[in-house]
Parts: C-alpha cells; structure tokens; sequence
C-alpha cells in the first residue's frame, strides 16, 4: 500500500515567468509545460487557492476528481482578533 502524495498549488510559476518575459523561447515553454502537466497528474490531490486555478489545473491535465479548492485565507469579516481577551482566556 503506497502513501497519499497531495501537491498545493498556490501560482502557476511557469506561466508567470513567460507571461512576464522572464522566460522566452516556446521550445523551452512547451517543454515546461508538457513536464509540470506530467508531474500535477501523478498526484493523487491537487489543490488550489481559487477558481480560476482550479480551471486552470484542469486545462493542464489533472482530473476533476482529483482537483479540490483549498483556499488558505480567512474571512476577516468573521474571523477577526477580539477586543478583550474571552472569557475562557480569562
């Protein structure tokens, strides 16, 4: 019986670099991006952070089924540190 492997992803920076020219040659993209396709489908969980990752995921070749948004952040309407310390600090 093998171990769960779950990759989080929280950007794409393949895309960022050449979105941003620090990277330039397509053979070098396209190899990039054929090798993180690879590497994201060998995953049994793959996370993000929002959904258009999350469809973006799916464009690079990881199955629906696999795909699970996990968003690290909180609501601070909700979630927000208290004025006083609470009656069980206390």
């Amino acid at each position: 019986m093998g171990s769960l492997a779950w990759l989080h992803i929280k950007d794409f920076e393949i895309d960022i670099a050449f979105d941003l020219g620090q990277l330039k040659r397509p053979w070098i993209r396209s190899a990039l991006q054929r090798f993180e396709s690879w590497m994201m489908r060998r995953f049994d969980v793959v996370s993000t952070i929002s959904r258009p990752m999350e469809s973006k995921a799916l464009a690079k070749g990881v199955e629906s089924h696999k795909l699970v948004f996990f968003p690290d952040w909180v609501d601070t309407s909700v979630i927000f540190p208290k004025s006083a310390p609470s009656p069980l600090r206390q």
